[in-house]
């Protein structure tokens, strides 16, 4: 076995230096361009970019200080950063406000296809419900009512002011998944559209309806069609 000789370990040596000293660089750029972004001002975040480039957080908050002009640095921010499903619902969110419907649409289908909860979801049939997209609204918000656990109040909301109409949102939007079912019925209750609301206690019932929650809420529903003289 041959051994390195003295000046093979002298260069090694100093390669290895100016590795570590590349490393020490490196960080303290990045040190100095996060205190330079906490002025959180334009010129700081443009500056912050320039030391650091492939920051995607800094193309994010140079869109919070130009909200007009946000579409182009969080174009970039996907860039850089594409499993980011928020990342995404805020492009669309800009895109949308500036008139850019196609960007918007891409980036909440994209959003949803990142991120498999409510949210996303929600924000993708509130985009089709500004846009007046009866068809994509009720597939999106079905989508979004098959996963939810949240209040899904603005859902319903939505579904009444675009569609108006009970059995068309009954078939068309509302899983068979008792708690949705359970939180329709409630909302139906309270916003009196009694008529609607019989064909969802009825599937309230054959989803399950024995637990504790169906049954105070089939409880309510027969209180309130007994004061409507039914």
């Amino acid at each position: 076995m041959r051994f390195a000789s003295g000046p093979v370990l002298w260069v090694a040596g100093w390669i290895g230096l100016a590795g570590a000293a590349i490393g020490v660089y490196g960080v303290a750029r990045i040190a100095w361009a996060d205190w330079v972004r906490r002025q959180n001002t334009e010129e700081s975040v443009r500056a912050a970019i320039a030391l650091v480039p492939a920051n995607w957080e800094y193309y994010r908050d140079l869109a919070e200080l130009k909200p007009k002009e946000a579409v182009a640095p969080l174009r970039r921010a996907v860039e850089l950063n594409p499993r980011n499903a928020p990342l995404r619902i805020e492009l669309g969110q800009y895109a949308e406000q500036t008139g850019d419907f196609a960007t918007a649409e891409e980036s909440f289908r994209s959003a949803v296809a990142l991120d498999r909860t409510y949210a996303p979801r929600a924000e993708q049939a509130g985009f089709y419900f500004r846009r007046r997209d009866t068809a994509r609204f009720l597939k999106a918000v079905r989508s979004a009512l098959e996963v939810g656990r949240e209040d899904m109040g603005p859902l319903f909301e939505e579904c009444w002011e675009l569609i108006g109409e009970g059995d068309e949102i009954l078939q068309e939007a509302i899983p068979d998944r008792e708690e949705v079912l359970r939180q329709y019925l409630v909302f139906l209750i309270e916003k009196d559209r009694l008529e609607a609301a019989r064909p969802v206690a009825r599937r309230v019932m054959a989803a399950g309806g024995s637990g504790t929650e169906s049954r105070e809420v089939m409880l309510r529903y027969c209180d309130r069609m007994l004061e409507a003289g039914d």
